[in-house]
């Protein structure tokens, strides 16, 4: 193995133009070797600085933290955090001027950043240098458990165009990912060429750690697979953008030889939890944030899916205060078998509206519904999916065929799966599928395998039945 000479060239650099990122690593290797009760001392006392700041700098806190109990006369009583109302971006757009501190702190610079656009139109939201350190050193960090050190080589295969730009458009980026040992691809259209391409490309710079989006990667996994090609097995292939579903996991790990890595995240949070090395929950980063889950009825549960609601403690430029992100997870109400003082995220089941539902008015998830079709989506002539629910009792499954499969062997599989999601779906449902020749992605570059376009508050077909039965 040639030595990294780029490590310590790295920190040097980092060092002398005084970025706050080794500091912010050296606190968050601090953090992981804390016990469970410092590091929720450290988390609850970070919790009150930011929310003073909160208090005294921006209009919008000002006033919801008096309402709430949660600050008053500059006191903090976290006793009454939960009773803050949820951030949430319909609040963010209409708040965005109160949202903003007036003041930072005298080392933090502000900058605006946006969000991808997954739910529909983007929301524009402000950040600081120091928030941005956390974000990165945090990433090192889990990096560095799972054996990949700063300038060794890597890979980042990613689908956002904005973000593809920022990270080779530019002389000062080229300089940076030469310096970083980092190679960048694009996943954004993945053709047979561009798969082979980066395929190619991972076993010539034979990356430390590949970090891509997580159907970019199972892309790769499965025409990896089915054409017999070899891939370069790096120490770990993180996977982010999207909900990591079972069968991904499996693909990934058997094509790239190597533990496929949950890391979850947003451009809103930066990161928030990353998976175990030694086992499947994610430990949540709680020395930069504070998770929740809430039930519908909006209390918080432990050992049961709900809405994901987070709390961004790094960033102060405009404070994230409870903020409902649009995703569903659960948190384990045990700690990591690992001996880890983190806190465990034992799930993420998805965003909200990729949740299909039932005539019931269950929830159906979608890590359900693609483990349950997995056996047949995973692997065969269905290149890419999409579950489109436009109704309550009507569900369109859409697919992407590889026209190389023989069509007996395709209208075999197309049956198979539609009548697994139809039971799945329940009686009444009508579930139709319609063969596409590709499915977009977001604006985000993200990919949907699931969308809901019904309402929760739709009444079931059990209720619109008895409303006919009773009659007027």
């Amino acid at each position: 193995m040639r030595a990294n000479w780029r490590r310590p060239l790295i920190h040097a650099l980092l060092r002398v133009t005084g970025s706050p990122v080794p500091s912010a690593l050296d606190d968050a290797r601090r953090a992981a070797a804390l016990a469970p009760e410092a590091l929720r001392a450290l988390q609850e006392e970070r919790l009150v600085q930011l929310l003073q700041h909160a208090w005294k700098h921006t209009d919008y806190y000002r006033r919801v933290l008096e309402e709430a109990g949660v600050v008053r006369a500059g006191a903090v009583d976290l006793a009454c955090y939960d009773r803050l109302p949820l951030l949430t971006k319909e609040v963010l757009r209409s708040e965005a001027a109160a949202l903003r501190a007036r003041a930072l702190p005298d080392s933090r610079k502000p900058f605006v950043n946006r969000t991808g656009g997954s739910t529909g139109q983007p929301c524009e939201f402000w950040q600081d240098s120091t928030y941005d350190a956390v974000n990165t050193a945090d990433k090192l960090h889990h990096f560095e458990l799972f054996g990949k050190q700063i300038g060794e080589a890597e890979l980042k295969i990613w689908g956002a165009q904005r973000d593809l730009v920022r990270d080779t458009g530019s002389t000062a980026a080229r300089i940076k990912n030469f310096l970083y040992h980092r190679n960048v691809a694009s996943c954004a259209t993945l053709s047979s060429e561009s798969i082979r391409e980066i395929v190619e490309r991972i076993n010539r710079i034979r990356p430390r750690l590949i970090w891509s989006y997580v159907d970019g990667a199972f892309a790769i996994a499965r025409y990896a697979e089915q054409h017999g090609l070899a891939i370069h097995a790096p120490a770990a292939v993180f996977c982010g953008g999207g909900t990591f579903l079972p069968p991904m996991r499996t693909a990934i790990e058997k094509a790239f030889g190597c533990p496929a890595v949950n890391f979850y995240g947003s451009r809103e949070m930066g990161v928030v939890a990353g998976q175990c090395a030694e086992g499947q929950g994610l430990h949540i980063t709680s020395h930069s944030h504070v998770v929740e889950v809430l039930d519908e009825a909006g209390r918080a549960v432990l050992d049961r899916d709900g809405d994901l609601v987070l709390t961004s403690l790094a960033n102060y430029a405009m404070p994230f205060l409870r903020y409902q992100i649009g995703d569903r997870g659960r948190l384990a109400s045990k700690p990591c078998a690992c001996g880890s003082p983190f806190p465990v995220l034992e799930s993420v089941s998805g965003r909200s509206m990729e949740s299909l539902l039932r005539a019931d008015g269950s929830l159906v998830s979608p890590i359900y519904l693609i483990t349950l079709l997995g056996g047949t989506l995973g692997s065969g002539p269905v290149e890419r999916f999409q579950i489109v629910q436009e109704a309550i009792d009507r569900v369109t499954l859409k697919l992407v065929i590889d026209g190389s499969f023989a069509e007996e062997r395709v209208s075999a599989d197309v049956a198979l799966v539609q009548q697994k999601l139809a039971d799945a779906m329940g009686a009444g449902c009508q579930v139709t599928t319609e063969r596409v020749a590709e499915i977009p992605r977001q604006p985000s570059g993200k990919y949907l395998y699931t969308v809901c376009n019904v309402s929760p508050m739709a009444p079931s077909l059990e209720g619109l039945r008895a409303a006919g039965e009773g009659g007027s």
